[in-house]
């Protein structure tokens, strides 16, 4: 994204706060607390002077899929992926 928009630089990024309309059953779940890593792994240790949040927290949603050698010619992989804040 950074080197998108290093490239153009007459460009811009918009943010939109409304909750996007999109087909969630298009995205299988994954069952997260089962990681190789374990549970603990996935617990995040706050710091004890860490500042106060300045305002409501965010709800952040990634989707993102992956072709692994999809192109017949190449055999290169692509990867897309959408993050919502």
């Amino acid at each position: 994204m950074f080197a998108y928009l290093k490239k153009h630089h007459s460009t811009e990024m918009l943010f939109d706060p409304s909750e996007p309309e999109m087909d969630e059953s298009l995205f299988p779940a994954q069952d997260w607390p089962f990681s190789a890593y374990g549970i603990e792994a996935l617990k995040e240790e706050m710091h004890p002077n860490m500042p106060k949040p300045l305002g409501p927290s965010m709800r952040m949603r990634i989707f993102e899929d992956a072709d692994h050698s999809g192109d017949c010619i190449t055999q290169r992989s692509r990867t897309g992926f959408y993050v919502f804040l």
